[in-house]
């Protein structure tokens, strides 16, 4: 509408439309970043914590096993469960980009909204 038509506000609120998405989208990334080093730290931390406790002095409760087999067990584990816990977290930077391009096609046509709400689903 605002280049078009050679309205200055139209262009100004579009252009500012599309920077407040781009801010929105921004801050949601920069949040899912700091999410993955939160969950690299203690991942860290954990594999340290298990480190330590297989190689106590006192040793484990369970069957005997060799320090290494036990080490591979737990440093999977580790990673299973912080490969989880970044996709818990990557998951409100997703309904934000989803949102986001939602109420992009909204503004731009609204049929076309409707019609991506209704087909994405069947894919």
């Amino acid at each position: 509408d605002g280049v078009v038509a050679a309205d200055a506000a139209a262009l100004t609120g579009w252009l500012a439309l599309v920077a407040l998405a781009y801010l929105v989208r921004a801050i949601a990334q920069t949040i899912r970043m700091q999410t993955n080093v939160g969950a690299g730290l203690a991942e860290h931390d954990l594999r340290i914590q298990a480190l330590e406790r297989i190689t106590a002095p006192e040793g484990i409760g369970g069957r005997s096993r060799l320090p290494g087999d036990l080490l591979a067990v737990v440093v999977t584990d580790v990673r299973a469960v912080s490969r989880a816990f970044i996709a818990l977290t990557s998951i409100p930077g997703n309904v934000v980009t989803l949102l986001g391009a939602l109420i992009s096609m909204t503004l731009i046509n609204g049929w076309l909204a409707l019609a991506t709400v209704c087909i994405v689903p069947l894919l």
